[in-house]
């Protein structure tokens, strides 16, 4: 048993590869991503469409839309689809994000002939019944109104419209009567608007055949041809607007607790200081040994949690720290916050603890290549967040790179504390 009490020596990771995906583009601009070296027993497949949030005129068209998918296809009820995925071993996940939306069936590598086809069709010719919305979209709205009692919920619309901008489409806020009101009409109009073939990504993790590759795309060029889509409408890029810097607090008389949304502007993707960036809020607070952590959870006790990250768009991005907290420390809170971004330039990480950043940070790309399903996940993410080629490997470059001149620098140039637009919900004492 001397194994057990002998703990495993610790060793560096060396440079890590992603492995490609095989691509093909058809006339019709439809393109394929395919990995085959997977599970011979399973296969997953997603879709990714343009249009999100940003492109519908309200966030809960989007999601509605993207649920109601599988309520209803030209050929099949959501019940007939329903029955017939579940009896092939199947399930399918839908979910919409700031300029496309993703759907994914995960399905035994055996039966997807049997699936793919259905899966095909209610993506290019969804019906969108109407009492099936009617469902759909009450659930929507009863899920908002117990949000807008939530104090999370609500300290992070009022951020997002802060660093954003008051009429970003990314910071739009449904009310449960917004929700109501919509059609199968909006729906239909929403989707017809961007599930043209030339709008379509289709990425396939699966141990198959070139025969059965082509089957696939046979199956997807047709039902995409099949539909009639409007005038696809190009993705919409929408430059952030931060209003001014003044705190924003949303009194809730009879929160036990207090949320704190603090946020800065950032730069884009494509700006050289964006991984360096990325690599600073993460020492601040982007891992459990992080200075946001060790300072105000571990030996202050404010929180249970807090969190800094980098949130990077295909428009622009921004850094969001984000924490609950009693009510009568919220100003504290906000005052350590402030202390440790101003401790990054003047004390940035070194020795172990730059160690242990570099560490943590690796570890995050190892999980990238755990398995097929997450290395397929990485190249949809790629395509979901505009990152650029090479991303994969350049970020392992700013962690190996990564010194205490670099954290300092950043947190100089961007983690300044009197850029901070804070957002509050809760009772907060002395604010």
């Amino acid at each position: 048993m001397n194994f057990r009490q002998t703990p495993p020596p610790i060793s560096t990771i060396r440079p890590l590869t992603l492995p490609p995906m095989r691509r093909f583009t058809l006339p019709s601009g439809m393109t394929f991503l395919f990995y085959d070296r997977c599970d011979k027993d399973i296969a997953n497949i997603s879709v990714i469409v343009n249009g999100g949030f940003a492109e519908a005129t309200s966030p809960a068209i989007a999601v509605l839309a993207a649920d109601m998918q599988r309520e209803g296809s030209r050929s099949m009820s959501g019940a007939e689809i329903a029955s017939h995925l579940d009896f092939n071993g199947a399930w399918i996940k839908s979910s919409p994000s700031s300029h496309h939306t993703r759907h994914s069936i995960f399905t035994l590598r055996h039966r997807l002939k049997n699936v793919l086809p259905v899966f095909a069709d209610l993506i290019f010719h969804p019906s969108f019944p109407e009492q099936e919305l009617t469902v759909r979209r009450e659930s929507l709205a009863r899920n908002i109104e117990v949000s807008r009692s939530n104090v999370a919920y609500l300290s992070r619309c009022r951020s997002e419209k802060m660093i954003m901008g008051e009429n970003h489409p990314l910071a739009t806020e449904d009310t449960p009567d917004d929700i109501r009101r919509i059609t199968a009409d909006d729906l239909k109009r929403f989707h017809s608007a961007h599930a043209g073939a030339s709008a379509v990504t289709v990425l396939i993790c699966a141990d198959i055949s070139e025969d059965e590759i082509r089957e696939i795309i046979d199956i997807f060029n047709i039902a995409a041809l099949q539909s009639n889509p409007s005038s696809l409408r190009c993705r919409t890029f929408n430059p952030m607007a931060p209003s001014g810097a003044e705190p924003d607090l949303i009194r809730l008389e009879n929160a036990s607790q207090s949320s704190v949304v603090l946020t800065l502007p950032a730069i884009p993707r494509s700006h050289p200081d964006y991984l360096p960036l990325h690599m600073t809020v993460f020492a601040l607070g982007g891992y459990f040994g992080s200075r946001l952590m060790l300072n105000i959870r571990e030996d202050k006790g404010l929180t249970y949690g807090i969190s800094a990250s980098l949130q990077g768009y295909i428009d622009d991005s921004y850094i969001e720290i984000a924490a609950e907290t009693d009510n009568a420390h919220t100003g504290r809170l906000i005052d350590e916050v402030r202390s440790e971004l101003s401790r990054l330039s003047s004390d940035p990480c070194h020795g172990d603890e730059l160690t242990r950043i570099r560490q943590a940070a690796q570890a995050t790309q190892v999980a990238v290549l755990d398995s097929p399903l997450a290395i397929t996940n990485h190249h949809a993410t790629t395509i979901l967040s505009g990152l650029p080629d090479g991303y994969f490997e350049a970020k392992q470059q700013a962690i190996r790179s990564l010194t205490p001149d670099i954290i300092a620098e950043m947190a100089s140039r961007y983690l300044r504390p009197e850029l901070l637009r804070i957002a509050i919900t809760g009772n907060p004492v002395n604010i």
